[in-house]
């Protein structure tokens, strides 16, 4: 990804780049999710919701810094010199992981020990089963969540009484309530498990599905109180991109959580992975239904998005104890 970000810095290399990029970004995100995972132990369910939920705060504080500290010497001194930056910086983060070492699980022995794993028992390919229709059950909240970064800001920049305040400046929102929340989540949950009164894991998904319908409502509710002028107060849309955000972060890093406990030894690491196919089709389904946004008032389009991620929430409440079971989940 550094030497990705290096070449963006030059035209002669933008498709090196980008292959570089993509081949980067494959490497990385499913193995450092599943080593995140290999902090710790299997009956350890909570504490590794908690820890994929600091591990995710941390790629949120990058989401809101990145585009401000890149952006602004892109607008200085060129988008050359931006992805220059992000060049060096990828390889500050390289150096601090490679010092971080001694501090992860053995992946030279643990490397070992899966290649002498026998195949699959049966049980296990009917988890990976589960675990796949598990990974399905995102896709409504994904498309809905990242419906505010496309037709979000399109909406923002044409119906939102913004002032001063460039539309642009939205995609950071959210990330920015994920930090916020973050550490309140961490001790709720903390709290809760002491009590032994922490949600299930599948109940976290099930709020998070829900969460992300309601702030949808938001924006309908925005709509439904525009002024005479047909412009949303900024509120509104900054209580929805809030809410968003807050929602995210009840259901992603809890369900890798869930990957990384339910996942067999053996290909761990690539359900792992696998689990970001759910942000591909996701966005690629979030294009479709945005396509509408000009055929549909706006009360009646966000009202669609809600209702797409409450359809998720409903399925999990459908299948809530008969996937927990399939999944090998114990409560919390």
């Amino acid at each position: 990804m550094a030497a990705g970000h290096l070449a963006m810095s030059r035209d002669d290399t933008f498709l090196l780049a980008l292959l570089l990029l993509i081949a980067g970004s494959g490497f990385l995100k499913g193995n450092i999710s599943a080593q995140v995972g290999k902090l710790y132990p299997p009956t350890s369910e909570s504490l590794r919701e908690r820890g994929f939920t600091i591990f995710s705060t941390g790629i949120n504080i990058g989401a809101v810094a990145g585009p401000l500290g890149t952006g602004t010497v892109a607008a200085i001194y060129g988008w050359h010199a931006g992805f220059a930056l992000a060049a060096v910086l990828m390889l500050v983060a390289l150096a601090i992981y490679l010092g971080g070492q001694r501090y992860l699980p053995n992946s030279k022995a643990e490397k070992s020990a899966r290649s002498k794993l026998p195949p699959l028992t049966t049980a296990e390919k009917k988890r990976v089963w589960a675990i796949l229709f598990l990974i399905a059950t995102f896709i409504p909240a994904l498309i809905s969540y990242t419906m505010i970064w496309n037709v979000g800001i399109v909406w923002i920049d044409e119906k939102v009484s913004l002032g001063p305040i460039p539309a642009s400046w939205f995609n950071s929102v959210d990330s920015f309530a994920s930090i916020i929340i973050a550490p309140v989540l961490v001790g709720l949950w903390a709290s809760q498990a002491r009590r032994n009164v922490e949600p299930e894991a599948l109940t976290k998904l099930l709020i998070g599905f829900a969460m992300t319908g309601a702030s949808a409502l938001l924006f309908v509710a925005g709509c439904l109180m525009a002024d005479a002028d047909g412009k949303v107060s900024v509120l509104w849309a900054l209580a929805g991109y809030f809410g968003m955000g807050f929602a995210f972060m009840w259901y992603w890093p809890v369900a890798l959580a869930i990957i990384s406990k339910s996942a067999p030894a053996k290909v761990n690491s690539t359900m792992i992975g696998g689990s970001f196919l759910s942000l591909f089709f996701g966005t690629v389904l979030m294009g479709w239904v945005g396509s509408f946004y000009g055929e549909m008032s706006n009360v009646a389009f966000w009202t669609l998005v809600a209702g797409i991620a409450f359809g998720g929430s409903l399925l999990i409440l459908a299948v809530r104890k008969s996937l927990a079971t399939a999944l090998g989940l114990c409560s919390n």
